[in-house]
């Protein structure tokens, strides 16, 4: 271990740290878990795929490695040392799983033979209805998918040079799921065409990410979703550079994709070689790293018009010159053939790299275990009354400092938005009329008797900690539509502007106790239009203040499975810290937005609007949560009572079920 080079990875759980010692032939990869708690890693390690993995002290042999990220658990404090034999060594085969059964596609010549005769069908009534559903991205759910019409395909040429083995070209597919109950919705869905001589090894890898089995002669191979292959990131990048513009059919009219630089990629171009590695959390995009030059974000979904995010992204580094964001490099724009009102679908943007420590959503949950672990710690459980919880470590010490610095910075990017758009229609501000607050007031209306609906006809499924707060809220329904008419004035002073539009603490992230903000594309549910439409920056604010409830409750949570008799004393010392957090983060931002015109003029004003967009966006919280993440709709429930208590003076509920595990 003492020769030979060191190669460090760069893992996304930053409590592990993982590296390579390298001498002659010989890899040794060396990972440990520096936290006192469970830790699950996924590692980059394509560049060895194929290779086995043979634990160096118990010789004990691991899974192959893959075409996806390698995935290790480790006990606390833990460590394995591996030893990386090249691909040719026999040191036995591992028995694999049987994959799950998938439609078998011809394809003797190339991508034409998808769409013959005999593949078509299959592949529009088959093979992508049963794979758009399994996605993360795919927004359509809770809707039955009768088809997927393929709109317009083209071929993007495979990079020029990569370290691996890429195929030639990959297919890039524009996709129309055909709902049941709904408008039909727009995606992206780039294919590639991963060939294996025994092929089991090569399927099991990529299961998650594949559509369809191939047969090509004798070969047997998989059809997968694109953004699983490096190769492909790196020819998205190839087409970067080149500025090309590909052509894209359907048969009968045609359209382009095209890929063009910013005023930015100058300054900033790519290196001849780079590595790829996937961002593993799947959102409403795929997200690719290019190390230490750039991220490329792909839309999964697609919708015409002027991108939120390209707009915001340019404004803000290139006009406005706010420097705590990525700049944006390059842009993908997507003209779909016989679109009638010929307006181009963003299709994905590359942004540059911004070395960090991680968002602020891991890093107020590292921080909040760590601290209620020490709670819990310093004295056992009903040691203290709960009066004396303020007794035990202060929480200010450390993050508190940090809520008050995304504070500053949040209230900065508001002032950029605010003060210098006003010779671009876009982002020149506009006075808050009273037909916008009616606007507010009515929409917020609608929202919270579509919700009560929902959570009515949900009732039998709810989990148990939830269901005395969802009677709570129905029973104030009274109180919450008294909220909603008096929080929002018929007149107040101040603009509104373009704003983040879906700011959370995972869209910010920490580089050396300072934020940097992401992903402005604001929220992918709502129509392109509406996201570019100007508000009161305060959305944002409560946005912060819903992050900051959600984190509080996944800590305790976290914490509370394995000690449920500690979760009431965690959950007041949990509400404190949210408390306490949410007080640092506005007093920042208040202090440094004073004089904006987007802020309004009168303080009680700012409050109440903030309470308002606070209460709009539980609301809105609830409605998702039970679309998608039952377990967790007692945070957004319990976040609606507390605004109505808070607005009305009146008690509506107990906190005691806000945190149950």
């Amino acid at each position: 271990m003492g020769r030979g080079g060191l190669r460090f990875l760069y893992p996304a759980n930053r409590k592990v740290i993982a590296y390579l010692r390298e001498w002659q032939d010989e890899t040794i990869l060396c990972v440990a878990n520096l936290s006192r708690s469970a830790q699950a890693v996924e590692l980059d390690l394509a560049e060895f795929r194929g290779r086995q993995v043979v634990e160096i002290l118990g010789r004990s042999v691991f899974p192959r490695i893959g075409e996806l990220t390698y995935l290790l658990t480790l006990q606390p404090y833990s460590f394995y040392w591996f030893e990386l034999p090249p691909a040719e060594t026999d040191i036995g085969e591992l028995a694999q799983a049987t994959p799950p059964e998938f439609i078998t596609l011809v394809m003797p010549y190339g991508w034409a033979d998808l769409f013959d005769r005999h593949n078509l069908p299959q592949l529009e009534r088959d093979v992508i209805p049963g794979f758009l559903p399994r996605q993360r991205w795919f927004a359509a759910k809770d809707q039955r998918l009768q088809a997927g019409w393929v709109l317009a395909r083209t071929e993007l040429p495979g990079p020029v040079q990569a370290a691996i083995p890429a195929p030639d070209s990959f297919l890039v597919q524009i996709v129309q799921a055909q709902l049941a109950d709904a408008e039909p919705q727009v995606y992206a869905l780039p294919l590639a065409a991963v060939w294996s001589p025994a092929g089991s090894e090569l399927r099991n890898s990529l299961l998650p990410a594949t559509l369809a089995e191939l047969r090509q002669s004798r070969r047997e191979g998989a059809l997968v979703d694109a953004l699983s292959q490096d190769g492909f990131a790196l020819a998205v990048l190839d087409a970067i550079r080149r500025e090309a513009t590909i052509p894209l059919e359907d048969g009968q009219a045609r359209g382009e994709i095209r890929f063009r630089h910013t005023p930015r990629f100058a300054a900033a171009p790519p290196p001849e070689r780079l590595v790829a590695r996937r961002i593993g959390a799947e959102q409403s995009n795929s997200s690719v790293l290019y190390e230490d030059y750039g991220v490329l974000k792909l839309y999964r979904r697609l919708q015409p018009g002027p991108h939120p995010e390209i707009e915001m992204g340019r404004f803000l580094v290139e006009r406005a010159g706010f420097t705590n964001t990525p700049p944006l490099l390059a842009t993908i724009e997507l003209m779909l053939p016989g679109d009638p009102d010929g307006k181009p679908s963003a299709l994905g943007v590359l942004s540059g790299f911004v070395r960090n420590q991680g968002d602020g959503w891991n890093l107020a949950l590292d921080y909040l275990a760590r601290y209620l672990d020490d709670a819990l710690n310093e004295a056992a459980p009903g040691a203290l009354p709960p009066g004396r919880a303020a007794d035990l470590p202060d929480p200010d010490h450390f993050f508190l400092a940090l809520a008050r610095q995304l504070g500053l910075r949040t209230a900065q990017m508001h002032r950029a938005l605010a003060e210098h758009g006003d010779d671009d229609p876009a982002f020149a501000p506009e006075p808050i009329s009273r037909e916008d607050l009616a606007r507010w007031r009515r929409e917020l209306d609608e929202s919270a008797d579509a919700m009560l609906a929902r959570l009515e006809r949900a009732h039998a499924t709810l989990p148990n900690s939830a269901r005395d707060l969802a009677h709570a809220v129905r029973d104030a329904r009274p109180l919450l539509l008294e909220c909603i008419e008096n929080l929002a004035p018929d007149e107040i002073d101040a603009a509104k502007t373009r704003y983040h539009g879906d700011l959370h603490l995972g869209q910010v992230i920490a580089v050396q106790n300072d934020f940097y903000f992401i992903d402005f594309e604001g929220e992918p549910a709502r129509p392109i239009e509406a996201r570019r439409r100007k508000s009161s920056p305060l959305r944002d604010v409560a946005g912060m203040i819903r992050s900051f409830d959600y984190a509080a409750t996944a800590a305790v949570r976290q914490l509370g499975e394995p000690r449920p008799a500690a979760v009431p004393r965690m959950s007041r010392l949990a509400d404190a810290w949210r408390q306490r957090a949410v007080d640092g983060f506005r007093a920042a931002y208040r202090k440094e937005m004073r004089g904006c015109p987007a802020y309004p003029a009168s303080k009680l004003q700012a409050k109440a609007l903030i309470d308002f967009f606070t209460l709009e966006k539980a609301v809105y919280e609830i409605s998702y949560e039970l679309a998608n993440r039952p377990a967790w709709v007692a945070i957004p429930l319990n976040g609606v009572l507390r605004v109505v208590e808070k607005v009305t003076g009146k008690k509506v509920s107990g906190d005691e079920h806000a945190f149950s595990p």
